[in-house]
């Protein structure tokens, strides 16, 4: 009176109930089954006009699909341009694959504001890089991050005036 499962498919009357229920299980089983990011460790240099960019915000962000968003990362530039990625996930580095990278000016963003206007003597900073570096889809920054640690030095020739 006890089947077992491979007895029970093989009833001409059950056959499309199994096929049913196999389909189901290996639908249930390969969701969210994707391959994990692949990171490596990245770090380099920004200079601005060839000189190193303090205090600038370094973000890599990666080449997306429909059903996949990579999660970016970011590092600040030190005294000697310096900067050192880290993702949105906390983790070392930058996910491997292509990149499009922005940077914004964190100057603009130390200076104390008053609630008075600006004045000639007391301006509002403005950023050492012009627009074209702060948006993804008009920054002339591509990189491409591969397995292993590495070395990305960023030059931008050209800066806000």
């Amino acid at each position: 009176m006890t089947r077992g499962f491979a007895t029970f498919c093989d009833d001409h009357r059950t056959r499309w109930h199994c096929a049913y229920v196999l389909f189901a299980v290996l639908t249930l089983a390969t969701a969210g089954c994707r391959p994990a990011d692949e990171f490596a460790p990245v770090n380099g240099r920004l200079r601005i006009r060839g000189e190193p960019a303090a205090n600038v915000l370094v973000v890599f962000t990666p080449e997306s699909t429909a059903d996949h968003v990579a999660p970016r990362s970011v590092g600040v530039t030190e005294d000697d341009g310096r900067y050192t990625l880290r993702s949105e996930q906390n983790r070392a580095g930058a996910v491997v694959g292509r990149h499009r990278v922005t940077l914004e000016d964190m100057n603009v963003y130390a200076v104390e504001r008053s609630e008075r206007p600006p004045t000639a003597s007391n301006p509002t900073p403005t950023s050492r890089l012009t627009k074209e570096y702060s948006a993804v889809t008009t920054t002339p920054l591509e990189r491409r991050v591969v397995a292993g640690p590495q070395e990305i030095d960023l030059d931008v020739p050209h800066a806000a005036k």
